[in-house]
């Protein structure tokens, strides 16, 4: 039955269509132009010719198929229907998401008692931005190491001394204080050390990364 109705819509919108598609060719070659019983007669037979038979057309199409009219009959394609959305939105975030100090949980590196961490959004083996937060503690040092990632870092308290290169060395160093940021680009060689106390700061980038240490020479 629904595949009948549909069938009907669409003959009808169809016929009312090329109606009105004949009837502008007609005007637009004459204006002034009115059409004689003989037109009327040319006119193929699924045309409504009279006024009767097109309010009977529309007529059909309202009552009989309300909710399920074909393409033709809801509008031009390319021309959205008023009220009518061609495509779902996206589901926006309702509420920000705030991350106290209290929220985070710490860990300490297996092989660097004095370096703790903290996931604040994602990880670095996620997808997507992630944020880390690390504590460091005074005279604590961070060997050599590379990520596939580019790094962004803000030191939020204290100071940290930071070094590019394979090999650590103290005196090739730049002292960068709370509230101060650098950008360490991605697969360079870079080394931290808390040479003047305890220290924070904060590590972004992009995952899914690693973290690769130098090989020893």
């Amino acid at each position: 039955m629904r595949l009948i109705r549909r069938g009907v819509s669409s003959f009808v919108c169809v016929s009312l269509t090329l109606k009105a598609n004949w009837n502008k060719a007609i005007s637009t070659e004459n204006p002034l132009h009115e059409r004689n019983e003989q037109e009327e007669k040319d006119m193929p037979w699924f045309f409504p010719k009279t006024r009767l038979a097109r309010f009977s057309g529309w007529l059909a199409v309202l009552v009989l198929l309300p909710g399920s009219l074909p393409a033709p009959c809801k509008g031009e394609a390319g021309n959205a229907v008023p009220g009518e959305s061609r495509e779902k939105e996206t589901p926006k975030q309702t509420r920000i998401r705030v991350v106290s100090p209290e929220d985070l949980k710490w860990f300490t590196a297996p092989i660097n008692p004095g370096l703790q961490g903290a996931w604040v959004i994602r990880t670095e083996k996620e997808a997507g931005l992630y944020v880390l937060r690390v504590r460091i503690a005074a005279n604590t040092q961070i060997l050599p190491h590379t990520h596939p990632d580019e790094r962004t870092v803000t030191v939020l308290a204290g100071a940290i001394s930071v070094g590019l290169g394979e090999t650590l060395d103290r005196e090739r160093v730049v002292t960068v204080s709370a509230g101060s940021t650098f950008l360490v680009p991605a697969r360079t060689p870079h080394y931290v050390i808390a040479r003047d106390g305890d220290a924070v700061y904060q590590e972004t980038g992009v995952g899914p990364t690693a973290t690769d240490p130098v090989p020893v020479r």
